[in-house]
């Protein structure tokens, strides 16, 4: 019934545009819900999301509470929660690409080379068998 309503509206407006019911309806179905729109804020954004969201699929929720005031009282405190997790993500997003910001405009002009190793790296290290006086006998014997 409300859809067989809407599309009366619609071709209402579409085809009749100049009449006094177009401009009402216009004003009324178009122009004043835009302008609502266009004055809310940030958080009353998320509370209607997170409204619209309880109202679709928290039926059992309303059956729960017992009263439509306690969900909206519910939605009310899960959008502020939701707004202050997106501020913090936000705020460490910023922080993040300033420390990336940072990082980019201190870069080297050159680019870093190996350091020399000392001497003391370079020689040679004393193999395991240094410690082995008897030979291929001993190693013969424990073999055995």
């Amino acid at each position: 019934m409300l859809t067989g309503l809407l599309i009366t509206a619609t071709l209402i407006m579409m085809l009749f545009p100049e009449t006094p019911l177009a401009r009402s309806l216009h004003r009324h179905l178009v122009e004043w819900p835009l302008a609502r729109l266009a004055a809310m804020d940030r958080r009353h954004a998320i509370f209607a999301l997170i409204l619209i969201g309880l109202a679709l699929f928290g039926s059992e929720l309303l059956v729960m509470l017992g009263s439509a005031d306690l969900v909206v009282g519910l939605a009310w405190d899960v959008s502020i929660y939701a707004d202050t997790l997106l501020a913090a993500a936000a705020l460490a997003a910023v922080a993040r690409s300033r420390l990336a910001w940072r990082a980019l405009l201190v870069r080297p002009s050159r680019p870093r080379r190996p350091r020399a190793r000392s001497r003391r790296a370079l020689r040679a290290k004393p193999s395991a068998r240094a410690d082995d006086e008897e030979g291929p006998a001993w190693s013969l014997a424990l073999a055995a």
